[in-house]
């Protein structure tokens, strides 16, 4: 009997508790704080910190549309699985979009307190699109047309490729002596 209790308090003391693990979630927007920072540090030369506002809109945009949108399909299908760290997928989004909330506010006083009035500095301002004159305006319609249909024929054919049963990664026919 104590073999038995004594193997049982030592199998308990060796498996990990939720503390032991580091959220996935939270872990990447812990990531998208530190490219954050840099793009606040004023030590960073402007254009570089420009470049990592840009990527974190990337990251922002990727992690709403993939992960979050992952947490609301888990939620509709009713599914209550726990991650690693024993978040439910309801507080697995509601801490994200905290967190996303948070750092997307400190993003736009950036931008809006200090990169874009050093941009306009130095003679590059971000305009908005309802400030451009119809010209401009045509311009910026041409690019994000052309964009949008560039993307939107690339999706189509990796659908088609995917779905393609004659394509494969491996012919079985040239593996044959």
């Amino acid at each position: 009997m104590e073999t038995a209790l004594a193997t049982t308090s030592e199998h308990d003391a060796s498996k990990p508790s939720e503390d032991s693990f580091v959220n996935r979630e939270l872990s990447w927007l812990q990531f998208a704080h530190r490219v954050l920072e840099m793009a606040q540090d004023p030590d960073m030369p402007l254009l570089e910190r420009v470049k990592f506002a840009g990527i974190l809109g990337m990251i922002y945009d990727e992690f709403v549309m993939k992960r979050m949108g992952g947490f609301r399909r888990q939620m509709e299908r009713g599914k209550r699985h726990r991650s690693t760290d024993g978040l439910d997928p309801a507080q697995e989004l509601s801490l994200c979009r905290d967190e996303l909330n948070r750092q997307t506010k400190a993003l736009t006083k950036l931008l809006e307190q200090e990169l874009r009035p050093a941009l306009a500095g130095i003679g590059v301002p971000l305009l908005d699109y309802e400030s451009l004159d119809d010209e401009r305006r045509s311009g910026v319609d041409r690019v994000f047309d052309e964009t949008k249909s560039r993307q939107s024929h690339g999706d189509r054919r990796a659908r088609s490729r995917r779905r393609d049963p004659t394509r494969t990664r491996c012919d079985s026919r040239r593996l044959r002596p």
